[in-house]
């Protein structure tokens, strides 16, 4: 009983944490999508996991790198989408996660450069459960690249725009329990506009994403198998418009080689990507994305390169589950 109530205590603790967070919004506006980073990162199922979900950066990630990242959407119309992307996370303990991410845009001419802190801790319920919370805290300036612009005379509109900066805070919550993590992320849920001093939050069922991913690792102890984990994962959520937001994806991690991972995503269709260790600590990766619902028009293909250095790989899985006695010896040896 004792035990049960303590439990009860740290889930009622963070709860009044996240409620806290939420308060404000319930008195918001209507959101402003101008406020919104124009920015994707639905890719990020091995690499800068706390993109997708702020509590990714604990929740069964096993390992601490530095990582770069480029997304060329629409890759054959000029001007075309480019992000590059700098990102950094660190598993501090079972219990504590860290990430940073430098990024910079641009669509046609328009720019965007923004920064990206993200924060993970949990909590441990019992043997097999923990609950995680993470916050991401995104800054970034946005406006028009007055050196991209053509034109054959003087617009004063052109000379009178002005980038904006912008701020936004994430937070988000996931329920891990045996091999199923259950997850809430609330997107952009404080926003403000330091250019126009504008300051919005938002809570409704359009800025919710709910998640379920499920984990399973293989028993194999050599091969290509060896130590490897199958990760579905499904998010889904209601768009500005009242539109079905899903997300639906899968991960196979082969520690000793690779992964593999493929989505389907509402907005930017169905993707397949590759990635490859070159050593103990070099990774690349490589991935394409085609839009397959936009009959109306070929947009093209979607292609992403990753590049990252792994500073440390834990040998626990974050499983949640005690590991066999051969599984200790094998680390021990």
């Amino acid at each position: 009983m004792t035990s049960t109530r303590k439990i009860m205590k740290k889930i009622g603790l963070l709860m009044v944490l996240f409620m806290v967070l939420s308060i404000p919004a319930i008195f918001g506006q209507e959101a402003n999508p101008n406020l919104s980073s124009k920015s994707t990162y639905h890719n990020q199922l091995f690499f800068n996991r706390f993109l997708i979900n702020p509590t990714f950066s604990l929740v069964r990630e096993n390992k601490s790198y530095l990582n770069i990242l480029h997304r060329n959407q629409y890759a054959t119309f000029d001007d075309n989408n480019q992000n590059y992307f700098l990102g950094f996370s660190n598993r501090l303990s079972e219990n504590t996660a860290v990430g940073i991410g430098v990024y910079s845009q641009w669509a046609g001419v328009i720019q965007e450069f923004g920064f990206n802190a993200n924060y993970a801790t949990a909590v441990q319920l019992g043997d097999k459960s923990k609950l995680t919370f993470g916050t991401n805290v995104t800054y970034f300036n946005e406006g028009l690249d007055k050196n991209r612009v053509v034109v054959t005379e003087n617009d004063p509109e052109i000379g009178d725009a002005n980038k904006e900066s912008k701020i936004a805070i994430q937070p988000g919550i996931t329920l891990s329990v045996g091999k199923f993590d259950f997850g809430l992320y609330a997107q952009d849920l404080i926003k403000f506009n330091q250019t126009t001093n504008e300051f919005l939050t938002q809570l409704n069922d359009k800025s919710i994403r709910g998640s379920l991913q499920y984990t399973h690792t293989f028993n194999s102890s050599r091969g290509l198998f060896e130590n490897a984990r199958f990760m579905p994962l499904v998010q889904m959520g209601k768009n500005s418009d009242g539109s079905l937001a899903y997300l639906g994806s899968i991960l196979l991690d082969m520690p000793n080689y690779g992964w593999f991972q493929s989505t389907l995503d509402d907005t930017y269709g169905i993707s397949m990507g590759l990635g490859f260790n070159l050593s103990k600590k070099m990774s690349l990766g490589y991935l394409m994305e085609k839009d397959i619902k936009q009959k109306e028009a070929d947009l093209g293909w979607n292609h992403e390169l990753s590049l990252a250095y792994t500073f440390k790989n834990d040998d626990e899985k974050n499983s949640y589950v005690d590991s066999s006695n051969d599984a200790k010896i094998d680390r021990i040896v």
